[in-house]
């Protein structure tokens, strides 16, 4: 037992269990964040084509004036 533990007993059993539901809780929160991530990309990916063919829609306008 270490000397927090023994002065704050309590304390430490808090500590232990914040530990624990940090522990089970990290996997979700790594996918969640993952599938944010991934639709974030995806979302990136759709802007940058839709610029990408307006650039080219533009260009082809002023080609044809």
């Amino acid at each position: 037992m270490t000397a927090f533990e023994k002065q704050f007993p309590a304390g430490a059993a808090l500590i232990e269990e914040a530990h624990r539901a940090l522990a089970e809780m990290f996997p979700r929160v790594d996918t969640l964040y993952r599938q944010m991530r991934r639709q974030a990309d995806e979302a990136d990916k759709r802007r940058q084509a839709a610029q990408e063919e307006g650039q080219r829609l533009l260009c082809e306008e002023r080609e044809g004036e």
